[in-house]
C-alpha cells in the first residue's frame, strides 16, 4: 500500500519539529513511519508537500532533506494527470467546496493546497492520506481514506509498576 503524508506529518516525523503543545505528535509520526516500514508499505510525499516543507529551510539544508527523502520515500509529482484531477475535484465542484471551506473556516489558499495534495495522492495510487488537518479531511474524505496519525500503544507494566515489553513485538526491519 502507498501511504501519502501531509506537511505536518512530514515535519513531525522526518524533521522532528513541532509547535509548542504538539511535541507528542513527533512520537506519533515516528510510530506511523515505523509501522509503515514494518509493513513494507511505501511513504508518498507529494511535491506540493515537499515545497511547503522546503520553503522555510535554508538552501544548504535542501540536499540533506532531499537525500533522506529520496532514499526512503516515493516523491509524487504534481503532473498533468494530477492537474486534471485537481480540476475535477476542485473547480468542477467549486460551490460545494466553498461551502465546506466556510463551514470549517478554511481560507482559499489552504483549500487549494489541500486539493492539490488530494489530487496528487489519487493519481499516484495512494491507499490513504495520513493527516491531522481538518480541511484536508473535509475535502478528501469522499475521495480517499484520510487517516489520523495512530495513537501510541499503551505501555505495559507488571504488578510492581515496571515497564515490560508488549506481548506482540513489531517485526524487525530486514
Amino acid at each position: 500500500m502507498i501511504c501519502c503524508i501531509d506537511s505536518n506529518t512530514f515535519i513531525w516525523g522526518i524533521k522532528k519539529k513541532a509547535d509548542p503543545g504538539q511535541e507528542h505528535m513527533i512520537e506519533r509520526a515516528e510510530y506511523l513511519f515505523e509501522w509503515i516500514d514494518t509493513n513494507k508499505y511505501t511513504i508518498m510525499i507529494p511535491t506540493v508537500v515537499l515545497a511547503e516543507v522546503l520553503a522555510p529551510e535554508p538552501l544548504e539544508k535542501y540536499p540533506v532533506i532531499m537525500e533522506a527523502i529520496s532514499r526512503n520515500c516515493m516523491i509524487a509529482d504534481f503532473d498533468i494527470r494530477a492537474a486534471s484531477k485537481y480540476g475535477v475535484l476542485f473547480m468542477s465542484k467549486i460551490e460545494e467546496v466553498k461551502k465546506l471551506a466556510k463551514k470549517h473556516k478554511i481560507d482559499s489558499q489552504k483549500m487549494k493546497i489541500d486539493h492539490l495534495i488530494i489530487a496528487c495522492a489519487l493519481v499516484h495510487n495512494a491507499g490513504c492520506i495520513y493527516s491531522t488537518d481538518a480541511g484536508l479531511k473535509a475535502f478528501g474524505q469522499t475521495h480517499i481514506d484520510i487517516r489520523d496519525l495512530p495513537l501510541m500503544p499503551a505501555k505495559q507494566q507488571d504488578l510492581f509498576g515496571q515497564e515490560v515489553k508488549p506481548l506482540i513485538q513489531p517485526r524487525k526491519k530486514s
